[in-house]
This record gives structure tokens, sequence and C-alpha cells, in this order.
């Protein structure tokens, strides 16, 4: 069933492998060019507009609601963030296995450009720093295509 949506919506069905598809089985993965392609499917239906803003926004809401509270690409943004952390407990410190961030970014005519940021193999000091840090860093990332999206 999820194989067939998949091919249906031009997802390589390759790079995609689901266990329990919650993302908490180690053994969910998805590439970038999946992700990409689900986000353009997404952005050919009659509910982009519905799925687009079920998705937390920048500054506004969700998961994104406390990262560029006061940046211009406040309320611009539409992204699910993504998130496994581990703990490190010989060096005491943790692993960031994987963070990302992936959506829309409101262009300067009002239409909209997807993305997908990752960053993974990070170490960081604290649970803080593994989870909030990394997201708020991909957040400033993602506000800073969103403003060059919408310059042109």
């Amino acid at each position: 069933m999820i194989k067939s949506f998949l091919q249906r919506a031009g997802v390589d069905p390759a790079q995609v492998q689901l266990a329990d598809a919650r993302g908490g089985d180690p053994a969910d993965r998805v590439t970038p060019q999946a992700v990409v392609q689900l986000l353009r499917y997404w952005m050919t239906t009659p509910y982009a507009a519905q799925f687009r803003q079920s998705l937390p926004v920048l500054g506004v809401d969700g998961s994104l609601y406390s990262s560029c509270t006061s940046c211009a690409a406040k309320g611009k943004v539409f992204a699910k963030t993504g998130t496994a952390i581990g703990g490190d407990y010989v060096n005491g410190r943790f692993s960031v296995e994987a963070k990302s961030l992936g959506g829309y970014l409101q262009t300067g005519n009002g239409s909209f450009d997807l993305f997908f940021l990752v960053t993974n193999g990070a170490v960081a000091a604290s649970l803080e720093q593994a989870g909030l840090q990394t997201g708020d860093d991909l957040a400033s990332i993602a506000a800073i295509l969103q403003q060059d999206a919408a310059s042109g």
C-alpha cells in the first residue's frame, strides 16, 4: 500500500525504507531525494494549501514557534522537523544522528519553493544543544533561503 502510493506520487520506493513508518525505528530511512519528490507531489494536489498549512510555521507555531521569532522570514517557512539523538555515554555527550527540516518557502510572488536540510553525525555537550540549538541553526538557514527566494 505505501509502495504503491509512493509510486503514484512519483517517489522512488528504493529511496524509502520503513519498518514502522513513525520514524522511531532505526530502520526507518528516507533519502533527501525522496523527501523532495514527496514535497513536490503535495504541491501538485488539490490539498497543497491544506498540507502546507498543517506544517509548523517558522516563528509562529509547532516545533518552529520559538525559532526566528523576529526575522523577516517569520510566517513564511512551512516545514516539518525530524530528530534522532542518542547518548554517547563514553564521552558524556550527545550524538545527533540526524536533525532535519523540510518543507516550503514562500517566495516574493506568493508561490512556494521546496527545501530540505539535514545534518547528521554531529556531537553536542547537552541534549538542549543537540536538539534545540541544532534545530534553531537549521531554522536560521531556512530563513536565509526564504529571504533569497523572496528577493528573486
